[in-house]
């Protein structure tokens, strides 16, 4: 070819007449954004740019051998016969590509891989259909979310969903289902207030009835405090255009009678954070509803199949070790929660996690009493309605670390205590299930997403409490970021290096409790 161009991925499938890519490469897109023009030529996907003939970059090459080199500048120049920067030779159906100082790129048959990869020796990685695949450990909500968005919004149509366990079998089918966004801090508060957008479309989005309840979150003050901290994430929550206002006693009788409001408590009321938006959600509709529309877009999801090593090459990923088999692939997404610092551990990129146990309980039905979530940080508690009328409780995470799933008495008894003193009309229901979960705490409380130093590989973990409610998000922010290359803003804040650049982002008082 005279023109400068660019291999990209599998031929073209014609539709009507009309060229229509089966998947189009984050580097294809890049090379779209870059002013290229992308068209089939012989079955081949090419960007062609107008510039000196003779020079090539390679984005993917997924249906023939791709055999990654890093070294020396010395060795890559040997390797290349001297080539220049950026240029192309084809020697014996090889196609041998410089495209820096240190890196080349040889694309050729199948079923030459191997014995060039031995030929050349140190340095050369097989990435043959590297990029064509995506594999997301963890088949709950968070990694649901981010394999329908891949799809949906990017058209990636090779991507993996992995989970040792069933779909929804963590965190995501173990929270309180609660939904908000009044957080304490700038940047958590518009990650989280985005999640809430989402969730109020996601019924229609989806075609699946999420059983979605918008009626109103209370943080009640029961010092002087606690009621500072209130108008200080009311402030900050108004100037990102979250809605939230600090009311009175009066004002909290009026919203939720139930509560007494009067001198008699133990903790009396002085104040509540108010958040009309807040509400709840069905979380196992939200994992099945994203797991619907993903199977439907062509994503394959992988139950009972637990991943047991990550493969690592010259610093990049090259595929995924299960009780099943390998999986090859160019980028891995782990959204695991409580078991993300064992992930992390199979390619050596160390998270600054503890995982904790939280517990929760409901109790037997009875007829509509509270029409509001109530949350109380100096008891530690926090309680909702299901619209089945089960009471779901719970309360502080515990202080010990562990991967325990087992419940303990002392919980239900303190939980007892704190919420027959907050709502005395509970004292006769009776405790129909309680269970355990795992949340994976940040120094700062703060998620921690987007890339690492392995390249390929990514990390959606460090969620605390807070992990459900920003499912959607998750899920788009991080489709966004496999897809183009580039870190959304509403990310960034988030990332790993913050620990290292001391640029933490201390949610620590946003829930008062978790939920």
């Amino acid at each position: 070819m005279s023109d400068v161009f660019a291999f990209l991925s599998p031929a073209a499938v014609r539709r009507d007449g009309d060229y229509e890519p089966l998947l189009r490469t984050p580097m294809e897109r890049s090379h779209i954004a870059a002013g290229a023009t992308v068209e089939e030529v012989d079955g081949w996907r090419v960007a062609s740019y107008d510039a000196r003939p003779g020079r090539a970059w390679i984005a993917d090459v997924s249906p023939i051998g791709k055999i990654d080199i890093r070294g020396t500048r010395q060795r890559i120049a040997e390797l290349t016969a001297n080539a220049e920067l950026g240029t192309a030779s084809l020697h014996d159906d090889v196609w041998t590509l410089r495209l820096t100082e240190t890196r080349a790129v040889v694309v050729c048959a199948n079923d030459r891989v191997a014995t060039l990869s031995e030929r050349i020796g140190y340095g050369a990685t097989d990435m043959t259909c590297a990029w064509a695949g995506v594999v997301i450990v963890g088949a709950g909500a968070h990694g649901m979310a981010t394999a329908y968005y891949l799809a949906k919004r990017h058209g990636l149509k090779r991507i993996a969903v992995l989970d040792k366990s069933y779909m929804g079998a963590g965190a995501s089918g173990r929270n309180t289902t609660i939904v908000r966004s009044n957080y304490l801090t700038p940047e958590g508060s518009r990650f989280y207030e985005a999640s809430v957008k989402l969730y109020e479309k996601l019924s229609q989005e989806l075609n699946f009835n999420m059983l979605f309840s918008q009626h109103g979150h209370l943080t009640l003050a029961h010092s002087d405090r606690s009621l500072n901290t209130m108008m200080e994430r009311a402030e900050v929550n108004r100037l990102v255009g979250v809605d939230s206002k600090v009311v009175t006693p009066d004002e909290v009788k009026e919203l939720c009678p139930q509560l007494d409001t009067s001198e008699h408590p133990t903790f009396p009321i002085l104040g509540a954070l108010y958040h009309p938006p807040g509400g709840v959600i069905r979380h196992d509709a939200v994992v099945w509803g994203y797991g619907k529309e993903a199977d439907r877009l062509g994503v394959e999801i992988h139950q009972y199949t637990e991943v047991t090593g990550i493969d690592v090459e010259n610093g990049r990923v090259t595929g995924v070790q299960t009780n099943r088999g390998r999986i090859a692939c160019g980028t891995v997404i782990s959204c695991v929660a409580g078991w993300s610092t064992l992930v992390c551990d199979m390619v050596d990129v160390p998270l600054p996690i503890t995982t904790h146990i939280l517990q929760a309980c409901v109790t037997e039905p009875v007829k509509p009493l509270l029409d509001k979530i109530i949350v109380s940080g100096t008891l530690h508690i926090y309680i909702s309605q299901s619209d089945r009328g089960e009471f779901v409780m719970g309360s502080e995470i515990e202080p010990y670390s562990g991967y325990s799933t087992k419940s303990t008495f002392r919980f239900i008894e303190d939980l007892a205590m704190h919420m027959i003193e907050l709502l005395p009309m509970l004292g006769h229901a009776k405790i129909l299930r309680q269970w355990t979960g795992l949340c994976d705490v940040s120094p700062d409380y703060s998620p921690i997403m987007g890339l690492t130093e392995v390249e390929g590989f990514v990390i959606d973990a460090g969620w605390g409490t807070y992990g459900f409610k920003a499912s959607p998000i998750v899920g788009y922010t991080l489709a966004d970021l496999v897809g183009t290359g580039t870190t959304p803003d509403l990310i960034h804040p988030f990332r790993l290096a913050r620990f290292y650049e001391d640029e933490l982002v201390s949610e620590r008082g946003a829930a008062a409790v978790s939920h």
